[in-house]
């Protein structure tokens, strides 16, 4: 391969340090994740989560409530099309 492609032998040394580094990378990204400090920012961001989550419903079945007192007063038509 080095008479077709005089570049093919640094091409495979530079694939095979890139590859080499991206698990180091990938390996301290881990170790990062399962620190004590990764958990609490874990933490934080499932409790957001959670947070958004409780005030969608809330504000879903607030609206729910408006929309089927409009249908009991006869103000809102659910099969009316746009």
């Amino acid at each position: 391969m080095q008479r077709l492609n005089p570049y093919s032998k640094v091409a495979r040394d530079l694939a095979k340090k890139a590859a080499e580094q991206a698990k180091k990378e990938h390996l301290a990204k881990l170790k990062a994740k399962h620190s004590k400090a990764g958990r609490k920012e874990k933490a934080v961001r499932s409790k957001r989560h959670q947070d958004l989550h409780s005030g969608l419903e809330k504000a879903f079945e607030e609206a729910d409530a408006i929309i089927q007192q409009e249908v009991a007063d006869g103000v809102f038509d659910p099969d009316f099309q746009y």
